[in-house]
């Protein structure tokens, strides 16, 4: 398998178009493609949400806040996994 590594710019109709030169020794004929976008050169603004939102602001959040038995997070999953063991 060989790696062929390009920067490109993605233009606003997100239409890329690829113009490759491949080394001899890639033999002519069908071939499988993989396109990688690599996050280490997407723009920051691509990977945050439209709207900064703290994890605190979504339901889910301290929902288990009043049960008696997650006050130790940590045992209840040691319980959990104890319990559930043996059960094949």
């Amino acid at each position: 398998m060989n790696t062929i590594q390009q920067t490109v710019h993605i233009p606003a109709d997100r239409r890329l178009r690829l113009d490759l030169t491949l080394p001899e020794d890639i033999p002519e004929g069908q071939a499988e493609m993989t396109v990688i976008f690599s996050p280490h050169t997407m723009p920051k603004t691509f990977f945050q949400p439209a709207a900064e939102k703290s994890l605190r602001d979504y339901p889910a959040c301290g929902m288990w806040a009043d049960r008696e038995d997650m006050r130790n997070p940590v045992e209840w999953i040691r319980k959990q996994r104890d319990s559930n063991r043996y059960d094949y």
